[in-house]
This record gives C-alpha cells, structure tokens and sequence, in this order.
C-alpha cells in the first residue's frame, strides 16, 4: 500500500504542476496556421528597337512621264534591335525643287504627279503606296533581332507639263516595338 500511495502522490503533485503551467500559458496555441508574408519581385525587361533599309538611296535615272519603272536594287529592312517591330514609312508632300507633287494614294496621277509603292517583296504589305500626308505601315511584324523583309520600289510618274530638273524626294522610316 505504502508504494500505491507514493505513486498517487507524485500523480497529483504532476497534476498540479501541470495545470499551474497551462494556467501561466497563452490563452490560444494555434497549430497550423502559421503567419504569412510576401515576397516582392522586381525585373525590368529591356528590349530595344533599332532598324534600318539598305540601300539608303537609289537613283532611277531619267524616266519620261507617264510610265512606271520598278527599281533594279532590292531595298532590305533590318531589325538589329532585341524585339519585334514595325516599319512605317512617309515621304515628303513635294520633290526638293517643288516641281512635283507626291500622289500618296496611289490613284490616277494628275500632271506633275507621282507615286511610289512597295512592291514585289515579302514585305506584309507588299503592294502599298508609301503616304505622303499620313504613316504607311511597309511591315507590321519584323520579328526580333536579326530579321530581315526585302522589297522594290515601284516609281510611278503622271503627265508632265515641263522637262523638269532632276527631282529628289525622301523617304522617312520610324521604327516601333510591337
């Protein structure tokens, strides 16, 4: 009996012991649901857009009025930027001298008129006259660097009332990331 009554005593003496440490604990132990936190991310994705046409400029020669010729040199659209883009073109309104004037929409050329378009390449919009008020979009996907579209230039020229000088216009490209 001695050795039972030893046994319950150190029972109750941990019994209490135990119920005086959860008496001094936390009013809640949450198991399982731990805090939370967020982890931020930051990258800045450059790609850049850089391109140009080769050659950069061509002569037709002397035409007489009322034809077309198509340029004998292939004309090349380089992207040696990182991401796609777009070629856009627009020419000027007049030639340098103001003798003639740019006909953009391509229609039927009026004296003193021409027209250039775009013409047999593997441009995305082959056949498209090149805009002398607003942007004519030459190729709406160059994929990235290292790509490359090749296309002519078809001059078209209307009645003229003169044998004039030789005249020069421009072309002006901008390139944008698409």
């Amino acid at each position: 009996m001695g050795c039972n009554m030893k046994l319950e005593k150190y029972f109750l003496i941990g019994l209490v012991i135990m119920l005086v440490i959860t008496a001094f604990m936390p009013q809640h132990i949450v198991l399982g649901d731990g805090a939370s936190d967020t982890l931020q991310i930051t990258f800045d994705p450059s790609g850049a857009v850089n391109g140009n046409v080769s050659p950069e400029s061509y002569d037709f020669g002397g035409i007489t009025f009322e034809t077309n010729e198509t340029s004998t040199a292939q004309f090349t659209l380089y992207n040696n930027g990182t991401i796609p883009m777009s070629a856009v073109a627009r020419q000027n309104q007049t030639t340098d001298t103001g003798d003639m004037t740019c006909n953009g929409a391509g229609g039927a050329l009026a004296q003193n008129e021409y027209s250039i378009n775009i013409t047999d390449g593997t441009v995305s919009n082959d056949g498209d006259y090149i805009n002398d008020v607003g942007d004519s979009t030459i190729e709406s996907s160059l994929d990235g660097a290292g790509s490359t579209e090749t296309f002519y230039l078809m001059l078209h020229l209307g009645d003229g009332s003169a044998d004039h000088a030789a005249q020069t216009t421009q072309i002006n490209w901008t390139f944008a990331a698409v």
